[in-house]
């Protein structure tokens, strides 16, 4: 059984549960996952107003809205 911990710390969403090993594959993941994105469009997003961008470029590349609330959450 795995029991996560959400937390947000910056710009860095840290989780972590029992197992160790999984949570550090998982915070690469994350990590790489965020950098991709950022290296896609081309800045880095850090703040409200840069996920509100990443909404807004997302929708018209996409045609999906995806809010920039989940975006954080993600």
């Amino acid at each position: 059984m795995f029991t996560f911990i959400w937390k947000y710390e910056g710009r860095s969403l840290i989780f972590a549960e029992q197992n160790s090993e999984y949570s550090k594959i998982m915070q690469k993941k994350y990590r790489k996952l965020c950098t991709e994105i950022e290296n896609k469009v081309g800045k880095a997003i850090q703040t409200p107003t840069d996920f509100e961008w990443l909404e807004d470029k997302i929708m018209a590349k996409l045609k999906e809205r995806i809010s920039a609330s989940t975006l954080m959450r993600i």
